[in-house]
Parts: C-alpha cells; structure tokens; sequence
C-alpha cells in the first residue's frame, strides 16, 4: 500500500489514492515499475508497448496508468471509443483530427482526447500517464 510520500508499484487495492511521485515523471518511468510488454509484427515493421496498468474501477470504465509506444501512426476511421486524459513524459505525438486540425504533442504537454475524435496518431514514439473513461 502506498504512503503519500511513496510511489505506487502495481495495481492498489480499490479504495487506495493511487501516486505517482514528480521524481519519476520521465523517460525512465518503466524502470520503478514491472511493464507488461508486448510487440505486434505488421507489414509495415514492429510496435511495441509496454503498459502499467495503476487502477481499474470494479466495472472496467475507468483506468490510470502508465503507457509507452514505439514509432507508430495509425488512422481512427472510427470514433477513438474513450476519453482519455494524457500527460507526456518522453516523446511526442502529432495528432491530424479528420477535419485536418494539426496537434503537436511533446514532451511536458497534457491532452484530453475525446471519445468522439477520429484522425490521424503519428509518432516516433512516446511515454505517457493516462486516465481514461469508457463512454
């Protein structure tokens, strides 16, 4: 269980503040925690992810966590299906909404990604906090 004064490990029992200390917001965040990695091939090359997951509500709507991608851009054709608060700890997006809106996202900036956002995520890769809501 954490202190105010401690940073988290892996996921807190229900009902416990989940804290991420300032002295891990960056690049090296994953080496305090344990991620799960996964890397998925396509004809185009390889992604890889690594994620923390911190919290998850009783009924799945709601996660915090810690998230990392290598260089990746895909279209939403679809609607993205949650909303997401995003603070960036490493690396950089740019986000082209359908309507062609340009978003740069770097290193520092927070975002919040509506559900209803549909465009273009580009990156050469990034570390991120996440809090997201199923709609």
């Amino acid at each position: 269980m954490s202190s105010n004064n401690q940073t988290t490990s892996q996921q807190e029992p229900i009902g416990q503040p989940v804290k991420l200390a300032q002295g891990i917001l960056n690049a090296d965040i994953f080496s305090h925690f344990s991620p799960a990695i996964n890397v998925q091939k396509f004809p185009e090359g390889e992604l890889t992810t690594e994620q923390v997951e911190l919290f998850n509500s009783p009924d799945n709507k709601a996660r915090f966590g810690i998230y990392s991608e290598s260089a990746y851009s895909y279209t939403f054709t679809e609607p993205f299906g949650k909303n997401e608060f995003m603070h960036f700890v490493a690396g950089s997006v740019t986000l082209t909404s359908s309507d062609g809106t340009v978003t740069q996202i770097n290193t520092g900036d927070s975002i919040m990604l509506p559900a209803s956002w549909m465009g273009t995520w580009e990156t050469q890769g990034y570390t991120k906090i996440y809090m997201s809501s199923a709609v």
